[in-house]
């Protein structure tokens, strides 16, 4: 963020200076990375449209009855959930076979019956072990978030909770405040030429899911709140 200002030249000679803060682009002026947007963007204008955006964004959760969509979450949550689970356990048994056929391997060797290299057969049960063990603590770990699925309703009531309180504060709240608030929900915020603005939400926000994606257009919040 840059402030300068503008000079008015009086009638009676004396000099005033009307300062004017802009947000500055860091890849448009230091060249970091290609950037075809402005250098410069108005505070007072891009903050009018980012609080624009959070009012429809709470307007839409005012609108959603909290049980329904915690429900539907968590629902939506626990059937991803099983999802991984049969993948990874397929994972697990693929990796187990492939363990018993170099340990198999290991007595062809031993007997003089196997054509491959024991140096070679060596790095192979091994990652074979390693891969096994990994998919193997991935059961263990979702088969433990199935068995706790309360947290997950809880948490996800939690964010509901918390979101919706921000929403009572936000307009009565000072700046520094209204900033946490927004780091809260939106996880960066990207502009480019004629003020066009990309959000991306943070993971509380995309959990939920009333808005469906990770990232979101200015114009596509706006337009659903219409």
């Amino acid at each position: 963020m840059t402030t300068n200002g503008k000079k008015y030249h009086r009638k009676d000679g004396e000099v005033t200076v009307t300062p004017r803060t802009r947000y500055v682009c860091y890849n448009k002026t230091r060249h970091k990375h290609l950037c075809d947007g402005q250098t410069g963007y108005t505070v007072s204008k891009l903050d009018k449209m980012i609080d624009e955006v959070i009012h429809r964004l709470f307007e839409r959760l005012s609108d959603l009855p909290k049980e329904h969509i915690i429900e539907e979450r968590y629902a939506e949550q626990i059937a991803e959930i099983k999802l991984q689970l049969t993948a990874a356990r397929a994972a697990f048994q693929a990796h187990s076979a492939e363990v018993m056929e170099f340990e198999a391997e290991v007595i062809k060797i031993i007997r003089g019956e196997s054509k491959l290299n024991s140096d070679l057969l060596n790095k192979l049960y091994e990652e074979a072990k390693e891969k096994a063990s990994a998919s193997e603590q991935t059961v263990f770990e979702l088969n433990e978030r199935l068995k706790n699925s309360e947290d997950m309703r809880a948490a996800l009531s939690k964010q509901f909770d918390n979101i919706k309180s921000w929403s009572d504060m936000y307009d009565g709240c000072s700046v520094e405040t209204k900033k946490m608030i927004l780091s809260q929900i939106m996880k960066s915020v990207r502009v480019s030429r004629d003020y066009e603005i990309e959000i991306d939400l943070t993971l509380d926000v995309q959990q939920l899911g009333f808005l469906n994606e990770k990232s979101v257009t200015a114009g596509m919040i706006l337009e659903r709140g219409a």
